[in-house]
């Protein structure tokens, strides 16, 4: 099968929606035919792969820059695909807007919960990456849900710890405002545990001067963006997400096929795998400090809490698993 996709973030960050665009066309690519079009910026950031073509655009322009679609639109003719699926609102609005010039079948991927969801109406089929995501669409049309997976190396795998009091906590994710990093820190006033912050962003500096402010520097680290998580996710007893607004996270795949427990704010598909008590009433930092010293008074039977997550994450959170559901998906679209 011919494939195109179509990722439209510009700046060459890499968050959620990044990493899953490039684990699936990889993956994609050793089976099938994918070209994937992506910005100028993320040229030397993809894994190594013979098998995938790439097309770099500077998608910084605008969505509906003419100059810009009129390029991606006679790549795609040129390419003649049998499908072409966008990555998120950017890609969605702009192939959206060419659809009726190439009378293909098309995918699109909604990665998060702020899009205008009405803008999906058109395309042949629509994947949302939870279930959250997936009832905010269902108004306007159906949406196939599919988690996003990732390819979890076999020598990071670990086994279930005995449980003993935990003594660090990680966060990971983009220092953007909707990520709640700010709450986090609030709410580890009074919590005797180390925790680690990895990820850069626009508010580096504003929570590294929270952190000082509130003299926790002994305890909260942002030790900035790594490209291989694994290291930090094994050295720390358990993952917390702090987000007001997400679409997956990512994370939670990542943390749960790697065994390591989660607690979260209720976003995403947070509450498709992550057991109801260790999931925050609200988004706030009081709401984050309670969630946390739970946590820890409930540590000695917190791998049992979670063995039903880690079973689920190994069939619904693989990267094999989201592949294959993917094509099911693309098979539907050409019907």
């Amino acid at each position: 099968m011919k494939i195109v996709q179509i990722m439209a973030t510009d700046g060459g960050k890499i968050g959620g929606l990044e990493k899953h665009t490039f684990q699936l066309s990889t993956q994609l690519s050793k089976q099938q035919d994918v070209h994937l079009f992506l910005d100028i910026h993320y040229k030397n950031q993809l894994p190594e792969s013979s098998s995938l073509h790439c097309y770099y655009y500077d998608f910084s322009k605008g969505r509906m820059n003419p100059c810009l679609l009129y390029a991606v639109l006679k790549t795609i003719k040129h390419i003649q695909p049998d499908v072409v699926h966008a990555q998120g609102g950017k890609a969605a609005k702009i192939l959206g807007f060419l659809l009726p010039f190439l009378k293909l079948p098309s995918v699109a991927t909604i990665h998060g919960m702020k899009n205008n969801m009405k803008s999906y109406r058109n395309f042949s089929e629509v994947i949302a990456v939870s279930e959250a995501v997936a009832e905010k669409i269902r108004p306007y049309r159906q949406a196939h849900v599919v988690y996003n997976g990732i390819n979890i190396q076999s020598q990071f795998l670990q086994n279930l710890k005995t449980p003993t009091l935990p003594s660090k906590a990680i966060a990971i994710g983009r220092l953007d405002p909707v990520k709640g990093f700010d709450q986090l820190i609030q709410a580890w006033q009074g919590i005797d545990l180390e925790l680690e912050i990895v990820g850069d962003g626009l508010q580096y500096e504003d929570l590294n001067q929270q952190i000082k402010k509130m003299n926790l520097q002994d305890k909260v680290k942002l030790v900035g963006y790594q490209k291989n998580i694994s290291p930090f996710l094994q050295s720390s007893d358990f993952v917390i997400i702090s987000s007001s607004r997400e679409g997956g996270p990512l994370i939670v795949a990542e943390a749960l096929l790697e065994n390591k427990p989660v607690i979260a704010t209720n976003v995403g598909m947070v509450s498709d795998f992550i057991p109801a008590q260790y999931i925050a009433k609200g988004y706030s930092a009081e709401d984050l400090h309670q969630l946390i010293q739970l946590t820890v008074a409930n540590f000695d039977h917190i791998y049992h809490d979670f063995q039903p997550a880690f079973d689920k994450a190994k069939v619904e959170l693989s990267l094999d698993a989201m592949v294959e559901k993917t094509l099911k998906v693309y098979h539907l679209a050409r019907q």
